[in-house]
């Protein structure tokens, strides 16, 4: 058997792993040993805890290549470590081959105890989510196209879709991780896990000012937030006095859940809504049917939406769209229970209905009425989420869109009254328990994801900046961009803004993020969301690297030229907006994030991506001929 003493010595493994990726998996090994030794951790168990951190992030860095390929073949004790806790026998030879000592009783128990959170940073950072967070094998990216390390000079301006983790925020889940690590490896690891996701949810709710209104229930997304809350309400219509008999209410759903248009929320939010599965995979890693509806949630729970916008795309005057909720509550509630999914900043930046048309709505419906602030995005201020808990509103956020942490950390604040009756024992449905171990349905939390926790680090870290931040700093962010959006759009005819709407057209979520369309080449006509989703996928690629004709004009151009050609450019995915005389028609959105309103900006990012949008524009017929190629 091959001995690694000192892993510094090992060969140099072939050329599908590369001596530069056998470093950093040899010196991620290094460090890591030699703080777990400082840490008086022994040294069987500190190598063999190593060596699983230096064996993840290779993993995760070489997203799609098989394992002897992102691990060489001379490291055989990385590759043995990098899934779940080996046999002793294997922990035994891996530990020889690493320090030259076996474990000892007290070594594997440090073993069992840390090995959940040996697991490198980055690779953490992708798990504990459903398919929309897995790595695509193909460019190491994830549905959003980010990554769970930093993507080294991509422009971003994404947030109201997904962010990649910054530099700053690795490093702040790192050094959590760490915290972590130490804790489990004297407590255990559920002990660890379960002390810091409270600590988390005090500091969400430190944020907002809300610990003594509210409790945070930490979920893996939005969605799952809005099923969860979905699941809450259901609880408590069933947990009530059965009411007699109504002729007139035999036929019909008896709960409605009544949402904006689905193009403005979570793809997924709709069956959420409607205590169904909206994906094919849970958080908890169990395999579901979408659309099926989840255990134990009753028949007849159905969904209205609300459309917000005109066919031309452009919004709805609030009281139109006022009057069109109002109809549908006045016959929902005439049969049933509704649950109101108040849109506090939509995919475009649209909040409706209002509060004070909620207000007027729960005092005229009562009890037949339960209002959820659905603010995914979290463009919005604190005192607006204490107002919606103190109405009695449960209040959906997340940590990864305006905050731009990584996609996957959400919360549900429920008000005081409702968390006690949850906490007091009324039963939620049975499935819930496929998707997150820490729902009120599974006090036990034996299940929580390290990385759930280490995605809403990062996020706390960029929510206590912009805590400090001064407002007027904020409001000159806001102002400026503004201006310089709206600038580079007026500058290219074929790009049109569309106007910001909504009960609130002067707030945070109205001007953070900047919706605008794209007239097709050739066309007088709209993009559609096809069209508009390969100009999105051409923004963050090089097109020097496009095996295109139209590559050659930038091939030869100037030196500026191919840089903006060379750049990668992040926005928000295209939404579909509406329908003209040619068809369906969406939109691409630019998104501030909170980190960005508090930056001295010069405007060359924008710039940038103006002239990448620009580069794309020109030569669209040639770039959407083939498929484009992987991301890098």
């Amino acid at each position: 058997m091959q001995r690694l003493h000192d892993p510094a010595q090992a060969p140099v493994p072939g050329a599908s792993c590369g001596p530069d990726r056998t470093a950093r998996i040899l010196e991620r090994f290094r460090d890591e040993r030699q703080r777990l030794i400082r840490r008086l951790v022994a040294a069987p168990a500190a190598a063999i805890l190593a060596a699983r951190n230096a064996s993840t992030m290779a993993t995760t860095a070489a997203a799609g290549l098989p394992l002897d390929a992102a691990l060489p073949p001379a490291l055989w004790p990385f590759a043995a470590l990098t899934g779940a806790l080996p046999a002793p026998d294997l922990l035994n030879r891996c530990a020889l081959a690493l320090c030259g000592t076996a474990p000892g009783p007290q070594d594997t128990a440090a073993v069992t105890r840390g090995w959940e959170l040996a697991e490198a940073t980055e690779s953490l950072l992708a798990g504990g989510g459903d398919e929309r967070l897995s790595l695509d094998p193909a460019t190491g990216l994830n549905r959003y196209g980010c990554a769970p390390h930093p993507r080294s000079g991509v422009v971003a301006f994404s947030s109201c879709t997904a962010s990649s983790v910054s530099a700053a925020g690795l490093a702040a889940a790192e050094a959590a991780r760490r915290d972590l690590l130490e804790d489990a490896l004297h407590a255990g690891h559920r002990v660890a896990l379960n002390a810091g996701f409270g600590t988390a949810a005090s500091r969400i709710l430190d944020h907002y000012g809300a610990r003594d209104l509210a409790t945070a229930l930490i979920v893996p997304s939005g969605t799952d937030a809005a099923l969860l809350a979905t699941a809450i309400v259901v609880a408590r219509l069933q947990a009530r006095p059965e009411p007699p008999p109504d002729p007139g209410r035999l036929d019909a759903p008896t709960i409605t859940s009544v949402l904006v248009d689905p193009a403005e929320t979570g793809s997924g939010v709709p069956a959420a809504a409607r205590g169904r599965h909206f994906a094919t995979t849970t958080a908890a890693g169990e395999t579901v049917t979408r659309g099926e509806p989840v255990a134990g949630c009753p028949a007849g729970v159905e969904v209205e939406t609300v459309a917000l916008r005109e066919p031309s795309g452009l919004p709805r005057a609030p009281d139109q769209v006022h009057d069109a909720f109002e109809r549908v509550l006045e016959r929902c509630c005439a049969v049933g229970h509704v649950i109101l999914h108040r849109a506090d900043c939509s995919k475009t930046g649209l909040s409706i209905p209002g509060t004070e048309a909620c207000r007027r709505w729960s005092e005229r419906f009562g009890d037949r009425l339960t209002i959820i602030v659905d603010a995914s995005q979290a463009r919005l201020d604190a005192a607006e989420v204490r107002r919606s808990l103190d109405a009695g509103w449960p209040v959906i956020l997340t940590g990864s869109k305006f905050f731009g942490g990584p996609g996957f950390c959400g919360v549900l604040l429920l008000p005081a009254a409702q968390a006690g009756a949850i906490t007091a024992g009324t039963p939620l449905m049975p499935g819930l328990r496929v998707y997150a171990a820490g729902l009120p349905s599974n006090p036990e939390r034996a299940e929580w994801h390290a990385g759930l926790l280490l995605r809403w680090i990062v996020s706390l870290r960029e929510m206590d900046a912009f805590g400090r931040c001064d407002a007027v700093r904020v409001e000159a962010g806001l102002r400026e961009h503004g201006r310089r959006i709206a600038a580079h759009i007026r500058a290219d005819p074929r790009l049109s803004l569309v106007p910001a709407g909504g009960s609130t057209p002067d707030s945070l979520a109205a001007r953070s993020i900047v919706t605008f369309t794209v007239r097709a080449p050739h066309a007088a006509r709209l993009m559609r969301l096809d069209e508009l989703a390969l100009v999105h996928l051409w923004l963050d690629r090089d097109l020097n690297e496009a095996t295109h004709p139209a590559a050659m004009s930038w091939a030869s151009g100037t030196a500026h030229r191919k840089h903006v050609a060379a750049s990668r450019c992040r926005i928000g995915q295209p939404v579909r907006l509406g329908h003209g005389p040619d068809g369906p028609f969406g939109g691409l959105r630019l998104a501030l994030d909170a980190a960005q309103l508090q930056q001295d900006d010069d405007g060359a990012a924008l710039s940038l991506v103006f002239a990448k949008l620009a580069l794309v524009l020109d030569h669209f017929d040639a770039l959407s001929a083939p498929d484009p190629p992987a991301a890098g």
